[in-house]
């Protein structure tokens, strides 16, 4: 990929720097509200019938999408407009992660598991695909002199970000029936379609 030689403006680094940190954290809250090992997704993966190993499975098919990053870097290379690029792409994750919500509803039993499967993997597909630009930037933007400040501020605001609402989510979780098919997935679950 071409790196290309942009001279941003102390008011554009800090912007960029900034962006970086609150989608970091960001990114924090989103994983474990919807991530695959997660207590949401994981809830409402059980709710729906899929088996543990199931979701075993879904854990590890984030590391074997992620060889999408090897063909993406050839590719991503020649996109003239890369931030309309990693907003579309960001954009379809989201798509991918929240339309299981209408599985039950839409899709017959036998289907539940093909459609979290296939769009677990889509959703993966797009995180990988926009990474090499993504990282680009993030290796650009921060300053020489304070890269490794800004690195260690965003992990260690993600990884606080991520304690904090795994907490919350599962202490919301935990005010729910623990029987499949009740509580928090009632609504969602008891709407099947049988087909």
């Amino acid at each position: 990929m071409q790196i290309e030689n942009e001279n941003l403006s102390p008011a554009q680094t800090a912007r960029g720097l900034k962006a970086f940190l609150i989608q970091g954290i960001l990114q924090g809250a989103y994983a474990r509200a919807l991530g695959l090992n997660g207590p949401v997704f994981t809830g409402f993966a059980l709710a729906l019938g899929v088996l543990r190993q199931d979701i075993a499975f879904l854990t590890s098919m984030a590391a074997l999408v992620s060889l999408t990053q090897l063909f993406a870097v050839r590719f991503t290379g020649r996109i003239r407009r890369k931030k309309l690029f990693v907003i579309g792409c960001a954009f379809a994750n989201m798509m991918a992660r929240f339309t299981p919500i209408l599985i039950p509803v839409v899709l017959a039993k036998a289907f539940h598991l093909p459609a979290i499967y296939f769009l677990s993997a889509l959703g993966f597909f797009f995180v990988h695909l926009r990474m090499p630009i993504l990282g680009d930037w993030l290796s650009r933007i921060p300053p020489e002199s304070h890269r490794a400040k800004f690195v260690s501020q965003r992990s260690l605001g993600q990884t606080v970000m991520v304690v904090v609402a795994g907490f919350l989510f599962g202490a919301v979780l935990d005010m729910f029936p623990a029987q499949p098919g009740e509580g928090i997935f009632q609504v969602t679950s008891g709407s099947q379609l049988e087909a």
